[in-house]
């Protein structure tokens, strides 16, 4: 019973797919028909006077000539007066059109020209099967002549698709599928003799609207074309569908039968030797070699007591060498927390560069500076320098391209406020330092000593080296007093001071170097200031073994 009723809703679906389909392709014919009925130049063609329409008969000519080429459903579409005579004829000549035919859809047109009318499939002379759609031509607004007859529109379409989708699900099994009329009548000639040849218990179910006993009836009305699509689908056919389901099930159960013995007799094997195994193991637990284990390869439950077993080994080997494992432990954990540090140390760099370098390009896009997208541009090539490989070290050439990139967007922010100068000979440039300490400087110097100048300000990038590396960056900006110094020197010591730039650079020069290296301060109120960065003269850095880990991801 419940195979009966999956195959009858499988059949169901398959219908329903096919009416959506017939429905699909009819909808498309009389789109097609309604545009060309009341596109402006049909419609100046149909009210022209007869001296005119051959003015206007080549740009119908031109639509429609396209239509058929875009379309290729469409065999010909026809243009006739309110009287049936025929006006034109995209490939027919008049000799080739079914006059028949034509005067029968115009009939009806007349009785009631507010409906579209379909004919059924026929031959055309070309010997192609079509349908023909009949639809009154009526003038449309603003002209004086709205809502009158002007004539006819009948387009040949290829029947060939609607056949071959009636062909294609018939073709699947035993069931029928006739596409009717308004009379009850096979649209299709073809279908004509299956519509005759079938049963009378059948013909009576489809014209009483009853069930029949050996017959599934599915019927989908097309109200908007006057057709119906009728599926028959013979008792046979759940037969045929359900005795195909049955034997495949029944030769299912003995494989998986065979499966079933095969699984629990390997299954249990493989347990036996398990075991045995593990007895013999623990027989001569008192004579096995040092880091002797038992195998563990499945996840049974003589695995994981086996597994009990050799955790019970390693524990014992734990505490045979504990006194080294203290130790080690010990050293690791100094230079995990030196490592932490240090990533803390140079995670702080970018967000700290990024917050101020966005609220630059912000406030440049909210006063509309056409230097912003040249902002975004320096950013990007900023940031795409400063991508770390996993280096330390860089040379103080690539250094200063990072700085001097930074300086152009400064440039830009402050409109030329002050006066760069880089100091730097060409064997100093290919020394090596840390990576990213000049930058955080050079902010500071911008941000705390020239940016509230009220005149022009100067800074200046003095690189040196001796025996060891001497970095210079010293503006002529605000300064500070005395006081401030002296407290910043000793927050600078102390780690705690409020300069994120500054307590940064500083700390990791140390952690990296250690003392003497790292970042001296000289300021005074109104004069300016100077920071000297001190490192090491490095000018192989594999000859060089740093403190402190690689810089992590990108910076």
């Amino acid at each position: 019973h419940t195979l009966d009723q999956r195959i009858g809703y499988f059949l169901e679906h398959r219908t329903n797919f096919l009416f959506d389909q017939v429905d699909l392709a009819l909808h498309s014919y009389r789109r097609i028909t309604v545009e060309v009925a009341y596109d402006t130049n049909i419609q100046e063609y149909m009210i022209a006077e007869e001296s005119e329409k051959e003015e206007l008969e080549s740009a119908v000519s031109k639509l429609l000539l396209q239509k058929q080429t875009q379309e290729q459903g469409i065999l010909n579409i026809s243009l006739l007066e309110p009287s049936g005579e025929l006006l034109y004829s995209s490939f027919y000549s008049r000799g080739f059109i079914d006059t028949d035919r034509y005067g029968q859809l115009i009939a009806l047109l007349k009785k009631d020209p507010y409906r579209l009318y379909w004919s059924s499939a026929y031959p055309n002379p070309f010997n192609r099967e079509c349908i023909t759609l009949a639809l009154s031509v009526f003038t449309m607004p603003p002209s004086n002549k709205a809502g009158k007859c002007e004539g006819y529109l009948l387009l040949d379409f290829d029947a060939s698709e609607l056949n071959s989708l009636l062909q294609s699900f018939e073709s699947q099994g035993l069931s029928r599928i006739f596409l009717l009329d308004e009379t009850n009548s096979p649209v299709f000639p073809d279908s004509i003799p299956q519509w005759e040849a079938l049963p009378e218990e059948a013909t009576s179910a489809i014209l009483t609207g009853k069930e029949a006993s050996g017959f599934t009836l599915i019927k989908k009305a097309l109200i908007d074309y006057d057709m119906t699509i009728l599926t028959i689908i013979p008792r046979q056919e759940y037969i045929l569908e359900r005795s195909s389901i049955l034997m495949t099930f029944l030769g299912i159960i003995p494989v998986l039968l065979l499966l079933c013995f095969l699984f629990s007799y390997f299954s249990s094997a493989r347990l036996s030797r398990s075991l045995d195994s593990l007895t013999r193991f623990v027989r001569r637990i008192n004579s096995i070699q040092f880091g002797e284990r038992f195998p563990t390869e499945g996840r049974d439950e003589i695995e994981e007591l086996g597994n009990s077993f050799n955790e019970m080994l390693d524990r014992l080997d734990q505490l045979m060498d504990q006194q080294l494992e203290a130790e080690r432990q010990l050293q690791n954990s100094r230079l995990t927390a030196k490592q932490f540090e240090l990533n803390l140390l140079q995670s702080q760099i970018n967000p700290h560069f990024l917050y101020n370098t966005l609220k630059t390009i912000q406030y440049m896009v909210h006063v509309q500076d056409p230097r912003a997208e040249q902002m975004i541009r320096l950013l990007i090539q900023l940031f795409r320098a400063g991508i770390c490989r996993g280096e330390r070290l860089v040379t103080v050439e690539e250094e200063l391209h990072h700085i001097t990139t930074y300086l152009d967007i400064q440039q830009i922010r402050f409109a030329d406020k002050f006066q760069v100068a880089i100091e730097a000979e060409p064997d100093v440039r290919k020394l090596y330092l840390l990576k990213l300490t000049l930058q955080p400087i050079v902010e500071n110097a911008i941000y705390h000593g020239l940016e509230l100048l009220d005149r022009p300000g100067h800074l200046t990038i003095r690189i040196t080296a001796g025996k060891d590396l001497v970095v210079e960056i010293e503006d002529d900006g605000n300064g500070m007093t005395a006081e401030k110094l002296a407290d910043l020197r000793q927050r600078l010591t102390s780690g705690e001071s409020q300069s994120i730039g500054l307590l940064n650079v500083h700390q990791r020069i140390r952690l990296h170097f250690g003392e003497p290296y790292g970042i001296f301060i000289e300021s005074e109120l109104h004069r300016g200031t100077k920071v000297t960065l001190l490192f090491p003269r490095i000018e192989d850095p594999n000859t060089i073994t740093l403190n402190g880990p690689s810089l992590p991801g990108n910076v």
